[in-house]
């Protein structure tokens, strides 16, 4: 199934893409620039500064630079500067920002990184997305996409979603895609030059024959691992599933979910 071109954003507000790290935009660019010349309006916000850089000043002008080129203007971008790998710890506070930012944008779309246990940062920031989306009752049809993942074992899966029965929506195709995704990691040189081979090796190529990869948000339970096995964060980083899940316990045993 693809989003036909010429639609826009739906009437009601603009699309919101949020964000985990500086780059992660570049995985659901073909369907920002679907709605770009639909006529309709993109916001982006990150949640955290980056690690992998010089500086986070580095990282945020790399993001404003890969946006303008996409057709977002600077004046739609918030950076909230949380620190890489610590989201979890100001998990409160995040879906708090994030209900009072949708609820000021009253986006009609809502985008954001899967719960795939790629990063622990990608899912802090999916789980936020529907505690703030439920807290705020917006009526915003919100969605995920891939970014990484270990459902394949030791060799991960980049831009592709762990394999399950929800319906996968596509962006459809068009022959400026593998040009602009390259365009797209010159501009976040800082990690291009860390990802360039896994991009190079463990991207889901699916994604040029049969267009980039979104669906609608799931009904996730989030106190389960998002996938059998090791997850990519456990592999990787050496952040264990058990940190994850003890804080969203907590946090929804604070609010009677």
């Amino acid at each position: 199934m693809s989003h036909r071109e010429g639609t826009g954003t739906p009437a009601g507000g603009p699309a919101v893409m949020v964000l985990a790290h500086n780059d992660d935009e570049v995985f659901i660019n073909a369907r920002i620039r679907a709605l770009i010349r639909s006529g309709g309006e993109v916001q982006a916000v990150w949640l955290t500064a980056g690690l992998l850089a010089p500086s986070p000043d580095t990282r945020r002008e790399e993001s404003r630079a890969a946006m303008a080129y996409l057709g977002v203007p600077a004046e739609k971008l918030s950076f909230w500067d949380y620190p890489d790998l610590r989201t979890l710890g100001h998990l409160e506070e995040i879906v708090s920002r994030l209900a009072s930012y949708l609820s000021t944008a009253v986006p009609a779309e809502i985008y954001v990184p899967s719960f795939e246990g790629g990063h622990p940062d990608h899912d802090v920031a999916n789980f936020a997305v529907s505690q703030a989306v439920c807290r705020s009752t917006l009526a915003a049809q919100v969605y995920e996409f891939p970014v990484t993942n270990a459902c394949r074992g030791r060799v991960p899966v980049l831009g592709g979603f762990v394999p399950d029965s929800v319906p996968v929506l596509r962006t459809p195709r068009r022959p400026e895609d593998r040009r602009v995704w390259l365009r797209l990691w010159q501009l976040h040189r800082s990690q291009y030059r860390y990802l360039r081979i896994p991009l190079a090796l463990c991207l889901d190529r699916s994604r040029w024959r049969e267009g980039e990869p979104y669906r609608p948000l799931p009904r996730h339970n989030y106190l389960e691992r998002p996938h059998g096995g090791r997850l990519g964060y456990e592999r990787l980083l050496g952040f264990h599933f058990g940190r994850f899940r003890s804080a969203v316990r907590e946090y929804l045993e604070a609010h009677g979910a």
